[in-house]
């Protein structure tokens, strides 16, 4: 019957959906984390410098570290690291998917990706040596 793979279709987009949303809610309170945790670190060393040491840096370079630099590491825990996780995620859960559906053909998983890879670094490889010779 049609209706099964249809209830497993839209269950797996829904499932997809919410642990994206759960990835991204966790990576940002990771980046919350990690500002507060940085924000602190840094304000214990400001108390540790001297008075004339801090007037020296002036105040716009400790807003820039405190405020901005940090601020773009939330950027980068937060919004970066699920993206990164997915795509390295989804390669592999599709092998996986495709190995269960036909595992006669084992064989080709692991060497699809090899000649993928080798076919797109032998032609760089090649015009490297093209231009090395023709530049001589």
């Amino acid at each position: 019957m049609p209706l099964y793979p249809l209830i497993g279709m839209i269950g797996c987009v829904v499932l997809t959906f919410v642990l994206r949303l759960q990835a991204f809610n966790l990576s940002h309170y990771a980046a919350f984390c990690l500002e507060k945790v940085l924000r602190g670190e840094l304000a214990c060393k400001l108390v540790k410098l001297s008075l004339g040491e801090l007037q020296r840096m002036g105040s716009g370079v400790l807003v820039k570290v405190i405020q901005d630099d940090v601020k773009s590491l939330h950027i980068f825990v937060a919004d970066s690291m699920p993206l990164y996780m997915r795509a390295v995620l989804m390669p592999l859960a599709t092998m996986a998917l495709l190995f269960s559906l036909d595992w006669r053909h084992w064989r080709c998983w692991f060497l699809v990706p090899w000649c993928w890879c080798w076919l797109g670094v032998a032609p760089v490889k090649c015009s490297n040596v093209i231009t090395r010779r023709g530049s001589k």
